[in-house]
């Protein structure tokens, strides 16, 4: 069977991709700012917005650190 390559992430693997909370995933999938979206009733987020989005954050200011992007994890 052959692998098929993800384009979309949810927020648990959002969270592992990113090395952050779920919690953290969820709250980051329901920013105004975020380029996630709806299937059903699951947020989802395009691997290529994420990739871009993240990129815009970090030309925001070059300084940039996980939390001040995604929030305190605790």
């Amino acid at each position: 069977m052959q692998k098929i390559n993800r384009i979309t992430y949810t927020a648990p693997e959002l969270a592992q991709a990113l090395g952050i909370s779920r919690a953290g995933a969820y709250n980051l999938m329901h920013r105004e700012d975020f380029p996630s979206f709806t299937i059903g009733r699951k947020p989802v987020v395009r691997l290529s917005d994420l990739e871009e989005w993240i990129d815009r954050q970090i030309q925001k200011d070059p300084h940039t650190t996980a939390e001040s992007i995604w929030g305190p994890q605790g």
